[in-house]
């Protein structure tokens, strides 16, 4: 026996209905993706300054982790140390839940 659905029930109505549950709920727009890299951009440059690292160039991972935004910040030598030190490289990460930004430590391009 076929259960009994009421008449404004169609099959190809739940179908949309189970298809739109399965849609992703956490799914962010483009605007919120794009306020993220801005707010990890910023956050990265002014740790740097307070850090005194002087001028960065920040690359920043689209989407990052899970939990973290990402970016690179890479630093040219002086042009005095220029041949005689590499340039370096740190990670800049944000939590994405509490907004906090850290800057690891500096790693030596070759």
């Amino acid at each position: 026996m076929r259960p009994h659905l009421p008449p404004n029930l169609t099959r190809s109505t739940l179908l949309l209905g189970a298809c739109l549950l399965a849609t992703p709920v956490g799914a962010s727009s483009d605007d919120a993706w794009q306020a993220m890299r801005d707010k990890l951009r910023q956050g990265c440059l002014a740790q740097a300054k307070t850090m005194g690292l002087g001028q960065v160039d920040v690359a920043v991972d689209p989407f990052g982790s899970e939990s973290y935004a990402l970016a690179i910040l890479t630093r040219q030598p002086s042009a005095k140390q220029r041949g005689k030190r590499p340039s370096v490289a740190s990670v800049c990460l944000m939590d994405k839940a509490s907004g906090r930004i850290e800057i690891g430590g500096e790693i030596p391009l070759k």
